[in-house]
């Protein structure tokens, strides 16, 4: 697959016999140079916080070869594992690829499935794991494994495989679970930072607007809020974080422990109850964080 390309500006000091550069600016040349090719999913959703996480995971990369990001269902291991090779991409010359396996129910099937993510193809005599390998061997490259958890044998084996045989190859998982082979690193990813509700502001509903009139900008820079208005503002374009309706956001933000995926779930009722009352009734039922986009995984549509 061909390179993408992007221009880099250089400037040269003019000699002698020189032609006048055509752009703007003495010395000023422009020429196109190859990208690392970034085979990831397009996020259609902004990327809120995360800033000390992502600069963890950057400098763990850096020495790790094998880097598991870990934590509950819904915590943002994907998205920040995402945006991590996003950001690394131009330190890898071959690029960054990612295989999804999440809706990958047979483990036999994995190495398949990486293989046809490379274009590597199988030959008698030879497994579907050697022919990564072997496409492999040479590539100075980050590979996600995405949702490793329900095949985390058969992706512990694939990747110490795979280390073993592709020196400059550093491998990004996203697991439940540890892949528990040596020399992994493993990440706890944490809940989004909150900022502590202070106690004038757990107050009884009628009495939350005059409670929080003066904390509501400090609300404000919490990460848990701030996903919380993204989100919620994508289904109700007029909805704000006002010193009225902060108390209850940060109520909700919470009360779901800063779990993005609890939060976003939330977020998505918005055009059906007002804040307020959300938060009033997220104290006694979670069965409300249902739904959520329609196209992604089902386990990703309820708490």
């Amino acid at each position: 697959m061909p390179l993408s390309t992007q221009a880099v500006v250089e400037r040269k000091p003019l000699g002698a016999g020189q032609p006048t550069p055509a752009t703007p600016g003495d010395g000023v040349q422009l020429r196109l140079v190859p990208c690392p090719a970034l085979h990831l999913p397009i996020q259609l959703t902004s990327f809120v916080g995360r800033a000390l996480e992502l600069t963890a995971v950057i400098e763990l990369l850096d020495s790790a070869r094998l880097l598991t990001l870990t934590g509950p269902g819904g915590c943002g291991k994907t998205r920040l594992a995402f945006r991590a090779a996003e950001e690394l991409a131009g330190s890898y010359a071959d690029g960054v690829w990612c295989v999804e396996l999440a809706g990958l129910e047979d483990a036999a099937l994995l190495p398949q499935t990486v293989a046809h993510a490379f274009g590597a193809r199988e030959q008698p005599g030879r497994s579907a794991v050697d022919a990564v390998a072997e496409h492999l061997q040479l590539k100075r490259m980050l590979l996600v494994l995405d949702n490793c958890e329900h095949l985390v044998a058969a992706s512990a084996r694939l990747a110490i495989t795979l280390l073993r045989a592709c020196p400059h190859l550093r491998i990004l998982a996203t697991s439940r679970e540890a892949l528990r082979i040596d020399g992994e690193q493993i990440f706890l990813v944490p809940p989004l930072a909150l900022r502590p509700l202070p106690t004038h502001l757990r107050t009884a509903a009628t009495e939350r607007r005059s409670a929080g009139a003066g904390n509501w900008q400090t609300i404000s820079e919490s990460e848990a809020v701030e996903l919380f208005v993204a989100r919620a503002s994508a289904r109700v374009p007029t909805f704000r974080l006002t010193a009225e309706n902060a108390p209850a956001v940060a109520q909700i933000c919470q009360h779901l422990d800063g779990l993005p995926l609890a939060i976003e779930l939330a977020a998505a009722r918005i055009n059906v109850l007002p804040v307020e009352q959300l938060a009033t009734r997220l104290d006694h039922d979670l069965r409300l964080l249902v739904g959520g986009s329609r196209t992604t995984l089902r386990r990703h549509q309820t708490i």
